[in-house]
């Protein structure tokens, strides 16, 4: 397991002597001095790891549910998930995120399932979705390859679905370098509704740091004001007050 700090340790007094197995059970036994004891262990988690190290991801899967949820399983649980992103196996993918209750991940992932079949059925071409730039662009916003999705989108042409990728994400930065780049002839009002969103969302300082960016200092002034940064009005104010005309009334306000 890949979280040695949720491991259930055992302590024992002795040395390990032999270790038994018969009959679906493992056991240590320890020399203890005046006695020997048998120390079971838990078959269902030596399952787990010798179906993880073979490969058999649905084995270990299975192994799983079968015990009880722990800090311990849970760990085991996350372990298992993301080898099965690696492996693109999001059928058990999903069924680990389900588990330890990321209702969030496990609907995203069954969307894919979903979207997989969809393309197989469309293409009528079995065992091809997985590798169909949709189904990998979304499994690349899952593991946070937001440039690889981007790049999937863009070699279709898909501009939009791009842009619109990025502020589903709240990365409107993002998706406005997007438009700007491809020449997409909504950035103004890209740049407005981003405006928009950090006024709205108390983020004045963001929406400060736009406009100055933009070279409406005026405004970059009135929104430091407006979100209580004073000094950071001020400080713009003396960067640019040879070149910029500022009216009397906004350098008394600062």
């Amino acid at each position: 397991i890949d979280a040695p700090e949720r491991q259930t340790v055992v302590p024992i007094k002795g040395d390990v002597e032999d270790i038994e197995r018969s009959a679906g059970r493992t056991e240590v036994v320890v020399d203890e001095g005046m006695n020997t004891v048998s120390y079971e262990l838990n078959e269902a988690l030596i399952s787990f790891s010798t179906a993880v190290e073979e490969g058999d991801l649905q084995g270990a899967c299975q192994m799983l549910e079968r015990l009880e949820l722990t800090a311990e399983t849970e760990a085991m649980w996350e372990q298992l998930s993301q080898l099965a992103l690696a492996r693109e196996d999001i059928v058990t993918a999903e069924r680990c995120f389900g588990a330890v209750g990321n209702v969030s991940k496990a609907r995203y992932l069954r969307k894919v399932n979903h979207l997989v079949r969809s393309v197989e059925a469309e293409t009528r071409m079995p065992g091809t979705g997985m590798g169909h730039f949709t189904v990998q662009s979304k499994l690349s916003v899952l593991q946070g390859q937001l440039p690889r999705a981007e790049q999937l989108l863009l070699q279709q042409g898909l501009v939009e679905e791009t842009m619109e990728m990025y502020q589903e994400l709240h990365k409107w930065e993002e998706s406005i370098a997007v438009a700007e780049s491809r020449q997409h002839p909504e950035v103004a009002t890209l740049k407005a509704n981003y405006l928009q969103w950090l006024t709205e969302t108390g983020q004045e300082e963001k929406a400060a740091e736009l406009k100055e960016r933009e070279g409406d200092l005026v405004a970059a002034v009135h929104l430091y004001l407006k979100g209580g940064l004073p000094a950071r009005a001020a400080a713009l104010v003396n960067r640019y007050e040879e070149r910029e005309a500022f009216q009397p009334s906004l350098l008394e306000t600062v």
